[in-house]
């Protein structure tokens, strides 16, 4: 894959089956692993942290963070929830508009027959949609680092990728959170691949387009 700019915005060039599957997955994992409800709070953390109120207790200002919480509940997570599910719905929809070509694959290459032909994907997006794509797979990588303990830093995630540890029902049900129906298919070295090419999109957009 190459992500190039074009005139209109951007271009996903030369997606293999995989990647094009991961930018297929955007707007569905939002949806799938948002049901979690800790992962949910994941991206609308109350403006007040519990361990915060604790260690006040007793100091009077209880009372006031309460207000606060109260009001961050009713006022502005609906309008942040309003912006995030929007963004999604420009992902799906720009989504739509992949254009699917095939390629002679040369004989001479490893594992190639002779006639054989590969298939890749092209999505080209305006440059005016990078600010909902970029809050998409922003969503995305919370969600997934969450639900699925993904490394949170470049050693644990290199570490985890050589580990190649598989997920298990046993180890979702031991940490009770929700797994989507991704997980029950992915091992985890699949879902970490899949983390990583997230986070190259994003920095993409962020350094060339959103920069600029």
């Amino acid at each position: 894959m190459r992500i190039v700019l074009s005139q209109q915005g951007w271009v996903f060039d030369g997606l293999s089956g995989l990647e094009w599957l991961f930018l297929q997955r955007l707007p569905v994992l939002v949806d799938e692993l948002s049901a979690d409800e800790g992962a949910r709070l994941r991206l609308f953390p109350d403006p007040v942290r519990e361990q915060d109120r604790e260690a006040r207790q007793g100091s009077g200002l209880d009372e006031d963070e309460e207000e606060i919480v109260d009001d961050w509940k009713e006022y502005v997570r609906p309008e942040l929830q309003t912006l995030f599910d929007e963004a999604c719905q420009v992902v799906a929809t720009d989504l739509l508009a992949v254009q699917q070509g095939v390629v002679a694959v040369d004989a001479d290459d490893e594992g190639a027959e002779k006639g054989e032909e590969q298939v890749f994907y092209s999505l080209e997006v305006k440059g005016d949609h990078v600010e909902q794509w970029n809050s998409t797979l922003n969503q995305v990588r919370l969600l997934m680092n969450e639900v699925y303990d993904l490394a949170e830093s470049e050693k644990g995630l290199a570490e985890s990728l050589l580990e190649q540890v598989e997920d298990s029902d046993e180890d979702a049900a031991a940490s009770g959170k929700q797994r989507s129906r991704q997980a029950d298919a992915y091992p985890q070295w699949l879902l970490l691949a899949q983390y990583g090419f997230y986070g190259a999109v994003q920095s993409f957009l962020i350094e060339q387009i959103m920069e600029i």
